[in-house]
């Protein structure tokens, strides 16, 4: 997973140090930051969301050692490096064999980074929570906002960006998935605190 940045014509890696204009594109994938290296852990690694802390991007990916433990990783610039921690272990995939590579889902709150949404399996049903930390993603605190059945998931979390107080917090997928052709869901919502 490799981070890089547009502005004012250019792309740059999270330090500020620009990688080229955009009149000299091409770039090649390694000329961003180097967040997290899948390959090295004979893994795979997928993005779910970034949003900004102040200037400081942070990133929420699944890591996945196996098609059948898919873990999620939170990455934050530190201001010199990239530092990243596993936020919890997420189950299996979500859906048919088919596609092995598709989590429950994380995602961030764009108001508050600090702060995320994931599905993730748990006792063999889709659970949906709301995750925080106070220290960078090392530890996490968390809250059930939906359990699931053997039946019924709780899946792809998003959250509505620029909500006001008095608005949704989050938005989620709830029914069956079985393949990104197959399914029968419902969009849920939970409010704001």
């Amino acid at each position: 997973i490799y981070y890089a940045c547009y502005r004012k014509g250019a792309f740059h890696k999270a330090d500020g140090a620009r990688i080229t204009t955009i009149d000299k594109l091409p770039f090649k994938t390694s000329d961003g930051d180097l967040v997290y290296d899948a390959a090295a852990r004979k893994a795979r690694g997928w993005i779910w969301d970034i949003a900004l802390d102040g200037e400081a991007p942070v990133i929420v990916f699944a890591a996945m050692p196996t098609d059948k433990d898919h873990r999620y990783r939170y990455a934050r610039w530190a201001g010199e490096k990239w530092e990243h921690h596993e936020v919890a272990p997420a189950g299996p995939f979500i859906a048919s064999p088919q596609e092995q590579h598709y989590s429950g889902g994380i995602y961030l709150d764009h108001a508050n980074p600090d702060v995320a949404y994931l599905s993730r399996q748990v006792e063999g049903h889709w659970d949906l929570g709301r995750w925080e930390t106070a220290d960078g993603g090392k530890t996490w605190k968390s809250a059930k906002l939906a359990v699931g059945d053997k039946a019924t998931k709780n899946i792809r979390p998003i959250t509505p960006r620029n909500a006001r107080p008095d608005d949704l917090a989050v938005l989620w997928m709830q029914g069956t998935y079985n393949y990104w052709t197959d399914y029968k869901t419902r969009l849920m919502a939970w409010p704001m605190k």
